[in-house]
Formats: C-alpha cells, sequence, structure tokens
C-alpha cells in the first residue's frame, strides 16, 4: 500500500511537471490538473514497461494476456505501466477509464478420469432430461460403456430406470388419478361421473378399457352394497314376522310355519350377496322356531289323528255293519260274502292304526269286529251249501244242454249222419225247393220278395221226414247292435227273428261273408259328364248305361245313400222342413260322393219317398221329383262294398225255454258268385291250389261214464289243398282234402286241441263240384289231444264244398273262393257241424 502511495506520489509528480512543463498558468484561477486513476493489470498485462499507451474512446487493445476496452461515452484512456524496484509495477491510466479483461487460461489436458466423470455426467444429465422413455434409453444407448466406469455404468442405469419410471408415472397420472376417482366414488353417478371426465386422448386404449372395467366393478359393488343393505333389511323384516310366542291351534302353528318357510327361502336363496356371518343370527332362529314348531304340531296332530282314527272306525264300522246287512236273512252272494271279508278286514286295519286311541275307546268296534266272524262263518257255510246246489243244478243244466244240443244237431228224418250231397243241406235258395236245414239268402224271385234279398232265409221241415212239400220259412234280419268279429277277409254279422207268438221260438244265424272294400273311379264331373259351371243334374233311369233319354227320373238304387234312412226294408217318407216351401233337401251321397238330394213334391201332402230294397235305396218318381246337388264336383266317385259275395255260417232255433231245437250250418252265394263252376269252365282248371280262412259251427259233448258234457259255438282255422288235375275234357278230375283246427270255443276263445281232417274227396266235372262223402264213405276225422296224447276217432259225417269266382273264364286261373260245409262225430261223445270259408293263398 505504501508502495502504491509512494507510487502515486511520484506518478502525480510526474504528472505535474509534465503540466508545468507544457507552459501552464500558476495562476490559482486555473482548474487543479486531473491527477492520473491507478488502473488494476494482472501481473501478465502484456504492455511495454513505461511506455504511454492510448486508446480512442470506445476502442480496444488487445494484448498477449487480454484485452484493454475503453469506454465510448468518454475521453480516450491512456495508460502507462511503471515497473518499481521491487519488480511490482504501477498502471495509470487518464482520461477515460480503461478496464481490461484477461485471456481465458489455456485448459490443462484433461486426465482419464476427469474424461470418464465428463461423459458421464453429460450422459446423466441427458438421461435425466429426457421427455419420453425412448429419448432416455437413446441417451443411455449413445454411451461407450468403455468410456465409464463399471459403477458409473450401474448409475447410468439406475438414472435410466429412474427416469423411465418418472416418465411411465406422468404418463400414468390421468388413468392413475380417473382410476382412484372411480375406485372412491360413493355412488354410481360419481363414479361415472369421475370416468366421463376422463380425457381420453391422454390415456391409451388399453387404459380406457381398465377404467371401463373399473367403472364397471366399482358400480358392480356399489351395486352389491345396495343388495347386501336390501337383504339384510328383508331378512331383519321376516324374522320380525316369525311368532312362536303362541301355538295353541293349528292356524297358528301355520302361520308360523309359513312364516318360518319364508325366511328360510330368504336365507336359501334370497340372500346370495350375504356371508355366513351376516346370516348367523336368522339361521339361529329358524332352528329355534322350528324346534318350537315342531313341539307344537305334535301336540295338535295327535289330537288330529285321535279325531281321525275315530272316524275311520266309525266309518268301517259303519260300512261292516252295511256288508253284514245286504245278506241279513237270506243267502249271501259270493260277492256279498267278499265285501263282509274286506269289510271286516278294512275295520281291523283301522283298529290297529288306531293307536291314540285307547282301548275303552276302541272297544264297540272291536266287538263289532269279533262277532262278525261268527255271522260271516254261518253266511259262508250256508252260501257253500247253496252254491254246491247251484253247480249241481249248472252242471245238470249244462249236462242238459249238451244232451239238447247233441240232438239238435244229429241229422233228422233217422238218417245216421248228415248226408250233404243229397237232402240235408243244399244250395239252393228258392223256398219252393228248400230242403230240411236249409239257409241261406233270398234272391229276389217271385217267392222271395225284394226286401228279403239282404236276409237270411231259413227252412226247415215241419215234421222229422225230410220234405221239400212244406218247408217252415223264417226270415232273419241283420242284428246291427251286435258286433261279430271276422275271421280274417270274412266279416262277420248276426242275424235273428224272435217269434212273438205261438211257441216264441228265437231264430239266430251266425253269418260270414267275403264282402270287398269299395272301389274308387274317376272324378265325379267326368263319370257323369258335368259341364264347367254345372254343379248339379237331373239323373234318369236309363243314365245307368250313360244316356239320357227323358225318360222318368230315377237313380242307380245301388249308389244311393241317405245317412237319415235308417230303416233296413220298406218306404221311407220326407216332409218339408217348416221353413221351405218348394222343396225337400237331404243330405246324403251318391256313388260315394257328398251332396245334397234335392225333392220337388207335386203331392197334396208335399212328400217325397224312398223304398228300401235288396237292390240299393230306390228314390220315389210319383208325384216327385229328385235332382243331386254335388258338393264337390272333383271328387272321385267310389263303389259301395260288393254286392255280389260269398257266405257261410251256422244257425240255430230255441224254443222258449232257450233249449235248442234245431242246428245246423249252410254256405251260400249273394249277386254273381254262383253256385259253383259250370262243367266248361271247371274242365279248362289245372295244376293245384291251396285255400286258407275260417271256420264256425256248433258243438257237444256228452258222456256216459262220467266224463265231462259241454256245448257251444267255436270259430277254427280252415285249410284246404286242391288238385285239379289235367285240364281239358278228357283230362282228369283231380281231387281236394282240408283241415279243419286251431279250434276256440265260446265267446271268451278258449283252446281246443282239436282237428277235423276233411278227407280227400274227387271233383265232379260234370257238375264242376265236390263229390262229397256220403254215409259209407265216412268223410271227416275228429282228433282230440296231441303227441302222444292224441286221440282220434273213426271217421264219420260227411263235407261239401263249393268253388266260386274264377274271374279268367277257364283259362288256367283257379276260382278265388271256396265255401262248405261239414259234420263229425266222436264216437258217441261228441257231435259237431260246421261251415267254412276260404280265399285262394297261393296256385300252382
Amino acid at each position: 500500500m505504501k508502495a502504491r502511495t509512494s507510487l502515486w506520489a511520484s506518478l502525480a509528480i510526474v504528472a505535474s511537471l509534465g503540466l508545468a512543463g507544457c507552459g501552464g498558468s500558476s495562476d490559482n484561477d486555473d482548474p487543479a490538473p486531473t491527477p492520473p486513476k491507478v488502473t488494476t493489470l494482472p501481473a501478465d498485462h502484456g504492455l511495454i514497461d513505461g511506455r504511454d499507451t492510448t486508446i480512442e474512446a470506445g476502442g480496444t487493445l488487445k494484448t498477449s494476456t487480454g484485452t484493454l476496452a475503453c469506454p465510448e461515452d468518454g475521453m480516450d484512456c491512456m495508460i502507462k505501466v511503471v515497473a518499481e524496484l521491487d519488480g511490482s509495477f504501477t498502471a495509470t491510466s487518464t482520461g477515460g477509464e480503461a478496464t481490461f479483461t484477461a485471456d481465458e487460461p489455456p485448459t490443462p489436458p484433461k486426465t482419464v478420469a476427469e474424461m470418464q466423470m465428463e461423459t458421464f455426467d453429460n450422459a446423466k444429465a441427458a438421461i435425466e432430461a429426457a421427455a419420453t422413455e425412448a429419448a432416455a434409453q437413446a441417451a443411455y444407448d449413445t454411451v461407450d460403456k468403455d468410456d465409464i466406469t463399471a459403477k458409473q455404468a450401474d448409475d447410468l442405469q439406475t438414472a435410466l430406470s429412474t427416469r423411465i419410471g418418472e416418465i411411465q408415472a406422468a404418463a400414468l397420472k390421468p388413468f392413475n388419478d380417473a382410476k382412484a376417482a372411480i375406485e372412491g366414488a360413493a355412488t354410481e353417478d360419481a363414479a361415472q361421473a369421475a370416468y366421463d371426465a376422463v380425457d381420453q386422448d391422454a390415456i391409451t386404449g388399453k387404459q380406457a378399457a381398465d377404467l371401463a372395467a373399473a367403472l364397471s366393478m366399482k358400480i358392480s359393488m356399489l351395486q352389491k352394497d345396495g343388495r347386501i343393505v336390501t337383504q339384510k333389511a328383508e331378512l331383519a323384516r321376516l324374522s320380525g314376522l316369525i311368532d312362536t310366542s303362541d301355538l295353541s291351534d293349528q292356524d297358528k302353528v301355520d302361520a308360523a310355519r309359513l312364516a318360518i318357510t319364508a325366511l328360510q327361502t330368504a336365507l336359501d336363496s334370497g340372500s346370495p350377496d350375504l356371508t355366513e356371518e351376516d346370516k348367523a343370527q336368522y339361521v339361529t332362529q329358524l332352528g329355534n322356531a322350528n324346534t318350537a314348531v315342531t313341539a307344537a304340531q305334535g301336540g295338535i296332530d295327535r289330537d288330529t289323528r285321535r279325531t281321525t282314527q275315530m272316524a275311520d272306525l266309525g266309518t268301517a264300522g259303519t260300512n261292516l255293519q252295511a256288508a253284514l246287512d245286504a245278506f241279513a236273512g237270506k243267502t249271501a252272494t259270493k260277492d256279498q260274502l267278499d265285501d263282509a271279508k274286506a269289510a271286516r278286514t278294512a275295520l281291523k286295519a283301522k283298529l290297529d292304526d288306531a293307536k291314540d286311541l285307547s282301548d275303552a275307546e276302541k272297544a264297540q268296534y272291536q266287538s263289532a269286529y269279533n262277532s262278525a266272524a261268527g255271522t260271516i262263518a254261518s253266511a259262508e257255510t250256508a252260501f257253500n251249501t247253496a252254491e254246491t246246489k247251484r253247480i249241481t243244478e249248472e252242471t245238470e243244466a249244462t249236462e242238459e244242454m249238451a244232451e239238447a244240443l247233441y240232438s239238435a244237431i244229429k241229422p233228422r228224418g233217422g238218417a245216421t249222419s248228415f248226408n250233404f250231397g243229397t237232402t240235408e243241406i243244399t244250395a239252393s235258395t228258392d223256398v219252393s225247393e228248400a230242403q230240411s236245414l236249409d239257409a241261406g239268402y233270398g234272391d229276389g224271385t217271385t217267392d222271395d220278395a225284394a226286401e228279403n234279398q239282404t236276409k237270411i232265409l231259413i227252412a226247415i221241415d215241419t215234421d222229422d221226414t225230410p220234405s221239400a212239400t212244406n218247408p217252415e220259412v223264417f226270415t232273419l234280419s241283420e242284428d246291427k247292435k251286435t258286433t261279430v268279429a271276422s275271421i280274417g277277409d270274412w266279416t262277420g254279422k248276426r242275424f235273428y227273428a224272435q217269434e212273438e207268438s205261438g211257441d216264441k221260438r228265437l231264430h239266430e244265424a251266425f253269418v260270414y261273408s267275403y264282402v270287398g272294400a269299395p272301389t274308387p273311379g274317376d272324378k265325379f264331373s267326368t263319370v257323369y259328364g258335368l259341364g264347367s259351371e254345372e254343379d248339379n243334374y237331373e239323373l234318369e233311369a236309363a243314365e245307368a248305361d250313360g244316356d239320357s233319354d227323358g225318360g222318368s227320373d230315377a237313380f242307380i238304387p245301388e249308389r244311393v245313400t241317405i245317412p237319415s234312412v235308417t230303416r233296413t226294408a220298406g218306404d221311407y217318407t220326407f216332409e218339408k222342413a217348416r221353413d221351405r216351401d218348394s222343396d225337400i233337401e237331404v243330405p246324403g251321397s251318391y256313388h260315394g260322393v257328398a251332396g245334397v238330394y234335392v225333392c220337388l213334391p207335386t203331392n197334396d201332402a208335399g212328400t217325397c219317398s224312398a223304398s228300401v230294397t235288396g237292390a240299393g235305396l230306390v228314390l220315389g218318381t210319383t208325384d216327385q221329383t229328385w235332382t243331386f246337388e254335388v258338393s264337390n264336383r272333383d271328387a272321385k266317385v267310389s263303389d259301395k262294398s260288393d254286392t255280389s259275395y260269398a257266405s257261410f255260417g251256422w244257425w240255430i232255433e230255441k224254443d222258449s225255454d232257450g233249449d235248442p231245437s234245431t242246428v245246423s250250418v249252410f254256405e251260400d252265394f249273394r249277386g254273381t258268385v254262383g253256385t259253383g263252376l259250370t262243367s266248361t269252365v271247371f274242365n279248362g282248371l289245372g295244376g293245384t291250389a291251396t285255400y286258407n280262412g275260417g271256420a264256425v259251427g256248433k258243438y257237444a259233448l256228452r258222456s256216459s261214464t262220467g266224463g265231462k258234457n259241454e256245448s257251444g259255438h267255436f270259430v277254427a282255422t280252415a285249410i284246404l289243398e286242391a288238385d285239379f288235375g289235367t285240364a281239358g275234357a278228357s283230362g282228369t278230375a283231380g281231387d281236394i282234402s282240408g283241415t279243419i283246427d286251431n279250434f276256440k270255443i265260446g265267446d271268451a276263445g278258449e283252446d281246443r286241441d282239436w282237428s277235423i281232417a276233411l278227407k280227400e274227396s274227387d271233383f265232379d266235372s260234370s257238375t264242376a263240384n265236390v263229390v262229397t262223402a256220403g254215409e259209407s264213405d265216412d268223410g271227416t276225422i275228429w282228433t282230440m289231444g296231441s303227441g302222444d296224447d292224441v286221440n282220434a276217432a273213426n271217421a264219420s259225417g260227411g263235407w261239401q264244398m263249393n268253388l266260386r269266382n274264377n274271374t279268367n273264364n277257364g283259362d288256367g286261373n283257379v276260382p278265388e273262393v271256396a265255401t262248405g260245409t261239414f259234420s263229425s262225430e266222436f264216437g258217441s261223445e261228441g257231435s259237431m257241424v260246421g261251415a267254412f270259408g276260404a280265399s285262394l293263398e297261393k296256385a300252382q
């Protein structure tokens, strides 16, 4: 400091001297010279010692170690450096005050450690400054790990992880904030609002999905919380409904049980969101309530059981007494005894069941049960006695019936067997030629009224001598109320005639017919030539052959069907309906097609008529005109069932006591199937044929040695084997045989191990029929049993048959149908008469 003072003093002297030397005035009026300013320079200022250096205002001077700068808003700067003796220097400046800016000293070479640190610091700074994960990763990846230490590399890895975490945290903030807001929401609306407030552009698609899931979960949790509250409230409510404080009657017990059931149901299926802990108190309550209800119900049930048991005993006792009263004072029937025994057993069961009643309460019923035993035993003894008598009488009646039927089916006129080829049963249906025991259809001749064509005629001799001169004839009508089972293709029907006076005999026949089904044809409009617009027409008599000649109106009778006509014979009258003035309408069908028959009556009575005949329904032609209005002109016509067919069956005459007096069988035909084949047709047949069908008839068994006596009707099967020989007039006639077996007797169809052999008989080509076995030929054999227990009777009886329906007129085809009759005897103990019908099964 001193040196600077001395220097300043010397500088000041120098400056003063300088001024004086320049002729400066010494007057005190002149201003004092401005002393030079000491300028601070560094030791290596780079100026030459003792030299004045002037720098213009605003200018600079570069030295070897720095730069001097003179302010531009002042005077020029003059600088002088004076070296001191001690080695220091003094720098003065006059005018403007210059400033010195030293140059940066040269950077010394960096060490490896410094370079590693610099590389590390730069990389770390870049990582920490990165805005994205990719940028941070790139800043990390740029560093050559050989330029830094292993620790620095670890620190950079840590810095990268930290920065990525920070970047991710920053990126997750909108998502996390929104998720936290959603999860913290107290209501569904608040949760939804938190979700809706999220900027979808600030989050990823996955975050958006996660937020949606979080919202759904939160709403679900809030809803569950709501359900939990509701379910707890419901359990509390139902719990309060259970009242077991008073269970004195069934209504109160039932009410408590209903409340218990309701709470149990709520616990089982109505509280899915509650924990077992939440429900524990109610489970305990249910257990206690059930225990109380069970105990109360036990007492009530016992009272109820007592009441029921007393009522049951009363009913059972009343039923037993009623069952005993049913046969009081008379012989009990088996059903009455069974009822009484069942009633007594029922009373015993009720006594055993009455476990809640005392012995005193059951005493009267026990007494009734005990006393009924004797009553029933006495009644049963009386029943058994009566039953024994009844069985004896029934057996006697059965034996008598068997004897009567045995006699009834025996040949008449003293003959020892039936002779089917001569007088006993013939194929003729003309009453004037009828033989004894004859039966068949009417044929519409003058001797046989038309209404009888659909009925059965029975002709019986008036005495025991066969005669054709004085037969007694009965007409049997169809029984439409009785169903008769068919035998294969043979339809069964019952015919009967009950005499109302005299002997009041009953005549009954079971007939089986081979009737074909209706046959469909062309359209109605085609068959009857209806025009395109015509829906009705008038049939005329000549229209049967397709012509219309303007004759009297008439229909083909067999094609007319009117359901309201229920009569089987005679006339039927149709009257006008009350609300119609001019015509009569009757629903029906023609040729199988539905429609309406319209009649215009001209008689005073205003009626129309029809006649029921064997040919069909004949519509009236006097004072009336009939028209048929078809319902569907395109419906196909359908012919009625065959009116030409073969039949077979059995018939019986019973007296007023129901005892049979005459029994026989028949086979016949109706229409054009014929009595048989002509000799011309028959001579044209050849080869073999098998016929299969059924047989019916009556039988009687009797024994004089204590055997079984019985009688009744039977159904069986019939098989015929025919050999037609060689065709031609000079050929052999051939033969035929058959078997009747598979017998079923009575209405119950009880099996009988019987068979009837129809012994082989020759054909007679001259009559185209079968030559039946006569009395000396014995044409049948009756066999009973089978295997080692078979028992065959001697040949007896006879049989005959007719062949019908040869559709090919002798061109080689065999007849289609066979019908016949037979009789057989089993020694002196059995008698049988039957008829059969069979259709062609195969031909060779």
